[in-house]
């Protein structure tokens, strides 16, 4: 380095200043007896969360449950997104798949791995295009094919957004199918049963009054005469 062009203010930074670590010795910056937290008291012994109100029921408990089925797909992983007016840039006749979407730097590999990827309708098309292992929405399936195109995968917006989650739907479809045969069984089992009661019923009826007759004496029939009974107490 030149003399001449040495100065002060230019010499590189050495020696770095850290932070400072309270109750660590008198050389930390803060530390003996206090260490800057002052004498007694409940922020003086422990650190506290942002969370604590006091002794008070918190808001996370205050807050009410969120029930249902689908409490948990917030926690899932959505699908990457892609509009049908993005696709307008390609040239007609092109095969639109997971790949060429990653090859563009449209979506991100690892997201479309794990979450799949779904068409959107916002936007134009009047190109012919074939879609392929993608989940299409209504209005990107009524452009696509107006357009002239078609979709490969067979998938609807109605279907998950992920196979994970097409299968988990899958799933519950079948178990609803179960429990509506199952509720059906039951239903034919009661009426069965219903039936067989009421049979029963009759035959007991039936039953008691054949006996009721067996048991009752037979009254004596008195014959009634024609005649007045003034004429047969004059004769």
């Amino acid at each position: 380095m030149d003399k001449s062009s040495f100065s002060l203010h230019a010499l590189p930074q050495i020696n770095i200043r850290g932070k400072k670590r309270p109750g660590r010795g008198y050389g930390s910056g803060k530390g003996g007896h206090t260490s800057g937290r002052g004498q007694k008291g409940q922020k003086s012994r422990r650190t506290i969360p942002w969370s604590f109100e006091g002794g008070a029921i918190p808001l996370s408990r205050r807050l009410p449950f969120l029930r249902g089925k689908g409490r948990l797909n917030v926690l899932g992983q959505k699908p990457e997104v892609i509009n049908v007016g993005q696709l307008e840039s390609l040239p007609a006749g092109t095969k639109v798949s997971l790949e060429l979407l990653i090859q563009k730097g449209w979506v991100s590999a690892q997201k479309t791995k794990s979450a799949g990827v779904k068409v959107l309708g916002r936007g134009k098309l009047t190109k012919k295009l074939s879609i392929d292992e993608m989940v299409v929405s209504a209005p990107a399936r009524a452009k696509i094919e107006k357009a002239g195109g078609e979709i490969k995968s067979g998938l609807r917006a109605e279907a998950f957004g992920s196979k994970a989650q097409a299968r988990r739907g899958q799933g519950i479809k079948e178990e609803k199918i179960k429990v509506e045969e199952a509720v059906k069984e039951t239903k034919k089992v009661k009426t069965v049963k219903m039936v067989g009661m009421a049979e029963i019923v009759k035959e007991k009826k039936t039953t008691e009054k054949a006996t009721e007759k067996k048991a009752k004496p037979r009254a004596k029939t008195i014959k009634k005469s024609s005649k007045p009974a003034k004429n047969r107490l004059l004769k």
